[in-house]
């Protein structure tokens, strides 16, 4: 009996050596893009709607269609397509029951679209279209049969709908409903069609919406020239959209470059663009989420464009938008970027997919930081709650207008019709915070506003509270926002000390993380000399974000794959040897 315990106790030993030599992922502290498939141009990657289930996803390269049925170890090819360049590869939300998928080719100015019902075994030619160049596939596509279609372009038509999984197709509106745009760079549909009939799409101009399937667009503003549009995963209890943006001309308002965000279903649009570079170039082109967004939160944006300020890159956000951390380079960063895929695992670790010039990789990587917002009532929508305010004859006051975002905004100091007088204007907050972070960041929207004498307008003031001439009694106009030891209301910093009269919002962000672990009063304010002119300041968005490491990865990733190997997962059914395409007549024929 003591040998067969001794013996099973060798068995369960053996067996753990094996998965954690076999199946280790590279450390957590150090993950790296591994390139997997065919080296070759990847325009997108596709996960199966069941890929916990199935390990299914597809790529799109220049010569055909490729699949994997084991994340990602090993692809193969579809029938052969009859022209190259698949621009779009779009699959079913039924894909686990129906197999469809839709693929649009570039032929000239055209876009040629076909359909496959057999997990991209066979493929049918279904319509040309001048300028065709995006499609998407209803969420209840099991039940309704509707696609969507889109030109980048003037044409006859901008957006089109089927009704008949594709086989044929009615124009919904052109360019004169849609005014603003001269060019068309993204179609998204909402997560929750079904129920709320909606669509997004924007480009070189502003956003519109549709709550009527495509029939009618209204106007949804957005700061642009926008390059991506995309609706959360849970729009239909967030109400949340997300765009992507690329100035033409700067603004001095915002970055360069950025993500932007609606939590009110696009009546109105926030910057959500927290430690991205915010240059012209590289700049975000997409914005995707994680197929497990309701565990992990996460969406993605991926920059490209070649500039000496930096590299392609891949940046993620588990907060919304309000903190951007870069993932890992992709071949040293000297390769541009197309699409991103990601799914949880098991521990919360997250498997990702990239398509880029040379080909698809896969990284494993630990789950992304846990952030949690630290300031109560930083945009004021519950009037001076939580906020302690100055005890002088020109107080904090709440107004409806000028607000970055909601319905209330903070004004402090005096306004250029108001009388002027000597004093301080301040509000203020005290906020532990956490120790052992990442990081904490400080982001606010600030609107200045001076008549002081020209001569003092933007001139920069101290870095640190040591050398600041805060309580001289003839210090001049100021604007601040300030920060301060809790424990003996030592001056730690003045994030912003300027005198600046820019009536716009300006978005700011400052690092706390060195004091992490300290108790701070955080003001903001306005200071008035009573004499010459007068200085304002109002404020808008405040938040304090505080981010930690997510749990330690494990290694669920490998046990299917080393279960694969037992057969006790079975060997998936190659593809059939690729089959001659019919060449397509009528209307489809296929000559440039």
């Amino acid at each position: 009996m003591r040998r067969f315990f001794w013996l099973i106790a060798s068995l369960m030993a053996l067996i753990f050596v094996i998965l954690l030599g076999t199946g280790r992922p590279a450390r957590a502290d150090a993950p790296t893009w591994q390139p997997v498939g065919p080296r070759h141009l990847a325009q997108q990657v596709v996960l199966s709607p069941s890929y916990h289930q199935d390990q299914t996803l597809f790529t799109a390269l220049p010569d055909n269609v490729y699949r994997s049925t084991d994340a990602g170890e090993s692809w193969q090819p579809a029938a052969q397509m009859p022209l190259p360049n698949v621009l779009v590869l779009s699959i079913s939300p039924a894909y686990s029951v129906d197999y469809t998928l839709f693929a649009l080719q570039a032929w000239g100015t055209d876009g040629l679209l076909y359909r496959s019902t057999d997990a991209g075994r066979t493929w049918k030619p279904l319509w040309r279209q001048r300028h065709l160049r995006f499609v998407v596939i209803s969420p209840d596509y099991a039940h309704d049969s509707t696609v969507f279609a889109a030109a980048d372009l003037l044409a006859p038509g901008l957006i089109w709908v089927s009704h008949d999984n594709g086989d044929h197709w009615q124009v919904l509106t052109d360019q004169t409903n849609l005014p603003t745009l001269s060019y068309i760079s993204g179609l998204a549909i909402s997560p929750a069609f079904a129920t709320d009939h909606t669509l997004a799409i924007t480009g070189a101009g502003d956003i519109y919406l549709s709550h009527d399937s495509g029939y009618s667009w209204q106007w949804s503003g957005g700061h642009g020239p926008h390059t991506a549009v995309a609706f959360a995963p849970d729009v239909a209890t967030s109400n949340t959209l997300f765009a992507a943006y690329r100035e033409t001309t700067p603004s001095s308002l915002y970055p360069r470059s950025g993500v932007i965000r609606s939590t009110d279903n696009g009546a109105s649009w926030q910057l959500a663009s927290g430690h991205l570079p915010g240059w012209n170039e590289p700049y975000p082109q997409r914005i995707t989420f994680s197929q497990d967004y309701a565990l992990d939160r996460t969406l993605f944006t991926i920059l490209n464009g070649a500039s000496t300020d930096g590299k392609p890159r891949i940046y993620r956000s588990s907060d919304l938008g309000s903190i951007w951390q870069p993932l890992p380079e992709i071949a040293g960063g000297s390769i541009a970027i197309h699409d991103i895929a990601a799914v949880r695992l098991r521990g919360g670790a997250q498997q990702l997919f990239a398509a880029a010039d040379d080909g698809v990789y896969r990284l494993q990587i630990a789950a992304p930081p846990l952030c949690t917002a630290l300031l109560p009532n930083g945009s004021f929508e519950s009037g001076k709650a939580s906020w302690a305010v100055s005890n002088s004859d020109i107080p904090l006051r709440i107004v409806a207008a000028p607000v970055y975002h909601g319905q209330n905004a903070a004004l402090l100091g005096i306004l250029p019709d108001e009388v002027n007088r000597e004093g301080y204007s301040s509000a203020w907050q005290t906020i532990t915070l956490p120790a052992n972070v990442v990081s904490i960041t400080l982001q606010l929207f600030l609107y200045p506003l001076s008549t002081e004498s020209a001569m003092a307008i933007n001139v920069p003031g101290p870095a640190h509270a040591a050398a600041m001439p805060f309580t001289v009694a003839d210090m001049s106009d100021k604007q601040y926002v300030l920060v301060r030891n809790a424990a003996n209301n030592q001056w730690l910093e003045s994030s912003y000390w300027a005198l600046e009269n820019a009536p716009a919002w300006h978005w700011k962000t400052y690092d706390l993380t060195p004091y992490a672990g300290k108790a701070i009063k955080l003001y903001v304010g306005a200071r008035n000399d009573g004499i010459g002119g007068k200085t304002a300041l109002y404020v808008d968005d405040i938040s304090i974000i505080a981010c930690h490491d997510a749990v330690p990865a494990t290694n669920w990733l490998y046990l299917p794959l080393l279960w694969r190997q037992t057969q006790l997962i079975s060997t998936p059914t190659p593809w059939p040897t690729p089959t001659p395409w019919p060449t397509p007549s009528g209307s489809y024929t296929l000559s440039p």
